[in-house]
């Protein structure tokens, strides 16, 4: 090519290149600004009362009591959670959002270290609770706003009036604002419906994933969330048909490593996994106090109608019927009614009757009877179907409201909390209260001598430590009965193999030891609750030493005070009996507590059962029951056998019936607790100290003897014995050898 060739060549213009279009900028519709409006607006009503009943903390809370309690026991954030009655992942939302507070409050200066933080928790709860009851108003707005998707799936204008239903709805709001697994659950779990839904009609690799995701991480938070992969199942077949398995498993897959990735000590902590998913497998079938009996379908139905109200119940049974009388009337409403029946079936088939079950079902509940309505008024004629869809929404819209409203404005404090002011007013700091589970939220000696014990206040600056001493306190022992589990024992042979022996298949039935009348004794006040009163006194034949208490406090005790929901005060109804002479008198004619009571509640099979075991024998059918003790008054082999049973049932109440006695200055009413405990463990020093000081006050030497002798001498196989307690066994086996007692102490055995 010649030189002014290659000249014209360069200079050529180069070919221009249109400038790529900038992608137009993806705005929300309509419809999802409403259902977004919606969802603030289900958050906003759900705020209102975020703080309740705080400083006091009545509620269970289990994700973040479980987070912040682990947290103090090891010194560290623990990931573990040590009980897997739920999965993990909320503790684990919980524990990370607390960790984060923890980190901005010491920037802030209002706490100097993780260890003042944690004191910050035992003495006033606050803001770690309202962050955590955020994270739950939170989730609740996410589950509005998928229940809107979801709805607006089905048919336009149906996400926008399930969103509202479920805004409104009055269980969803009562649960939201207090720390439950089940709002989260619901959150994801709707999620995933709606991803599913949306792979379903538009395919695609990454919604497919994503519901497969969705409904690992539902399952994370309470197990019952692996049932959003039914409908996700039930679109994958109807789409591929045949090659319907390869993706079926593959979303399992997917939806099982997310559940282990949320909860990864499911392997780490099998042992204890294992023993907690069968504990939550059992339950439904047993039941709890209150409900051992009937399945919780009446129960639930009652609670559906008061949140959807009847129309809306009526427009979801016609949902069901559109689904089964109208040919190719379903579209996507077949799946959302399957993921309905599949988490709507147990719970009404189960024996137990808790409110916030309803809580992932309300949803979907909202949506069906939202698509139920309008489909109906959709086969009118067109001249009244738009004033039918309108009248529907309206009609379904006007009880949920109304009712969800007035739940929204109360609940600013509660029965118990009302009950808990009271005592603060009236209740001397020796008086002995001994009060029914959901009475007034107090702080016992005990309690608080416990957490002198954790090296978290040692670690703790000086002012936390000071707070934590300030806090008020009372002589207050809870009743610590069982309302649900079945319990087994271990019992070993003399060859040392275990077997586990079943006590008894309820754990309520073993509640009637504490409500033997003598276990009153020294007590200044008693209350009950209606939410555990109520259910004894359903059953009263089952659980006639409960209800034999009730009508002697009702004959001879004098109430104090009663607190009832009222004008927005939600909660059970509290009732505070003060002892009276003729309280005391009817005690005291029962005769002293002996130290093995709490023996007589356990089932008679378990009694020949445990003593076959230990001794080597042979059951003998309608043999003689074993008695609680020996010929020689010792505890007898099967009472020895329930050494576990009593460390987690028992001994923990009489430890604090002993404190309670012992600070007031009454050695008597402490005598038979300090017993209880050292005929079962005895190098216990707590008790042995306690009954120490008892002889010596009462001058019953003679009587504590036996159990000082053998409780020092488990201290010394422990290697834990003391100079201190060699000197006081000493003084008292002087004293039994100068025959200093005067009179008996009625030791129960204890000789």
């Amino acid at each position: 090519m010649s030189r002014a060739g290659r000249r014209r060549t360069s200079r050529s213009p180069a070919p221009r290149v249109a400038p790529r279009a900038r992608p137009a900028p993806v705005r929300p519709s309509r419809t999802t600004l409403v259902l977004l409006a919606i969802a603030a607006l289900a958050a906003g009503i759900r705020l209102i009362h975020l703080g309740h009943d705080l400083p006091y903390l009545i509620e269970e809370a289990i994700p973040l009591r479980s987070a912040l309690e682990n947290w103090s026991l090891a010194g560290r954030p623990d990931w573990n959670p040590h009980r897997f009655h739920y999965p993990s992942l909320v503790y684990d939302l919980h524990l990370a959002t607390q960790i984060l507070l923890s980190a901005a409050g010491r920037a802030l200066g209002w706490w100097r270290s993780d260890a003042d933080f944690l004191i910050a928790w035992i003495v006033d709860p606050s803001p770690m609770v309202r962050l955590a009851r955020a994270l739950h108003v939170l989730a609740d707005a996410v589950t509005v706003f998928a229940a809107g998707r979801i709805g607006e799936r089905l048919r336009p204008g149906a996400g926008i009036v399930a969103a509202l239903l479920t805004a409104f709805a009055a269980s969803l709001i009562r649960a939201s604002r207090l720390v439950y697994t089940d709002t989260v659950m619901a959150a994801l779990a709707m999620l995933a419906l709606e991803r599913a839904l949306a792979w379903r009609d538009q395919g695609g690799r990454g919604r497919l994933v994503a519901s497969a995701v969705l409904a690992g991480l539902a399952a994370g938070a309470k197990y019952p969330g692996f049932t959003m992969l039914l409908p996700l199942w039930a679109a994958i077949v109807v789409r591929e048909r045949g090659r319907s398995l390869p993706l079926i498993l593959a979303t399992g897959a997917i939806a099982g490593a997310w559940f282990l990735i949320t909860t990864p000590f499911a392997l780490l902590d099998s042992a204890t996994f294992l023993r907690d998913v069968g504990f939550v497998r059992n339950l439904a079938a047993a039941g709890h106090l209150g409900d051992f009996d009937r399945p919780g379908f009446a129960f639930h139905l009652r609670h559906l109608v008061s949140d959807l109200g009847a129309i809306g119940v009526v427009a979801l049974a016609a949902a069901f019927v559109r689904l089964a009388v109208v040919r190719g009337a379903a579209g996507c409403a077949w799946l959302v009614a399957l993921a309905f029946v599949a988490l709507a079936m147990p719970v009404a088939l189960a024996k137990i009757e808790v409110e916030r079950y309803l809580v992932p079902i309300l949803p979907l509940a909202a949506v069906l009877a939202a698509w139920g309505a309008l489909a109906w008024s959709d086969a009118l004629p067109a001249a009244a179907r738009r004033a039918a869809i309108v009248a529907a929404a309206v009609a379904l819209m006007v009880a949920p409201v109304v009712h969800g409203g007035g739940v929204a404005r109360a609940g600013a404090i509660s029965t118990q909390v009302e009950a808990a002011r009271w005592c603060e007013a009236h209740v001397a700091p020796a008086e002995l209260m001994v009060s029914e589970l959901y009475g007034p939220p107090l702080t016992g000696h005990a309690e608080q001598a416990k957490l002198g014990t954790l090296d978290v206040v040692s670690a703790a600056s000086t002012d936390a430590q000071q707070r934590l001493a300030a806090r008020r306190t009372f002589a207050f022992v809870p009743l610590p009965i069982a309302t649900v589990g079945r319990i087994a024992n271990p019992v070993a042979d003399p060859a040392g193999r275990t077997e586990m022996i079943e006590v008894t298949a309820q754990g309520a039935d073993l509640s009637g030891a504490f409500y033997d009348p003598r276990v009153l004794a020294g007590a200044t006040w008693v209350v009950t609750s209606s939410a555990v009163r109520g259910r004894f006194a359903a059953d009263s034949t089952r659980f006639a030493a409960p209800v034999h208490l009730y009508a002697l406090l009702d004959r001879t005790g004098s109430v104090a005070a009663r607190f009832a929901p009222h004008d927005g005060v939600d909660g059970p109804e509290i009732v505070v009996y003060r002892v009276t002479d003729a309280t005391r008198a009817a005690l005291a004619a029962l005769g002293a507590l002996d130290p093995l009571w709490w023996t007589d509640v356990v089932p008679a099979d378990y009694r020949v059962r445990a003593t076959a075991r230990r001794t080597g024998g042979a059951i003998v059918a309608g043999g003689a029951v074993p008695a609680p003790r020996d010929s020689s008054g010792a505890p007898a082999p099967w009472v020895r056998s329930l050494a576990p049973l009593f460390a987690s049932r028992f001994e923990g109440f009489a430890t604090a019936m002993t404190i309670e006695h012992q600070l007031a200055g009454r050695p008597a009413e402490a005598w038979p607790w300090a017993c209880a405990i050292l005929e079962i463990d005895e190098a216990n020093a707590g008790a042995w100290y306690t009954l120490a000081w008892s002889a010596g006050a009462r001058n019953a030497w003679a009587d504590a003897l036996p159990l000082l002798r053998r409780g020092f001498a488990a201290q010394q196989r422990l290697g834990s014995a003391t100079s201190e307690e060699r000197a006081v066994l000493a003084q008292a086996e002087a004293a039994s050898d100068r025959g200093a007692d005067t009179h008996s102490a009625n030791a129960g055995g204890s000789r």
